[in-house]
């Protein structure tokens, strides 16, 4: 019984973008910090080239969404004081 091919490649997509989260948050020498990539995006621009029928702007804004959480960043859109 084979699984679904579809499936497995799901799970492809899925590690390398887990893998691209875990290279995010892992620490580096502080004079490495200015040649360290965005692996997420780099993940992205990949799966976005190479199954653009699978990958786009919903997983891009997804990757995005966790990346906020995972930085813990402030999603709310403060208010500028009026002189």
């Amino acid at each position: 019984m084979n699984p679904n091919p579809d499936s497995r490649n799901r799970w492809v997509i899925v590690a390398s973008f887990l893998a691209a989260l875990v290279l995010t948050i892992l620490p580096w020498p502080v004079w490495t910090e200015q040649f360290r990539p965005d692996w997420v995006a780099l993940v992205l621009i990949y799966w976005c080239m190479a199954l653009p029928q699978r990958v786009g702007v919903g997983t891009g804004f997804l990757a995005g969404l966790t990346l906020d959480v995972l930085y813990g960043s402030i999603l709310v859109r403060t208010r500028s004081p009026r002189p």
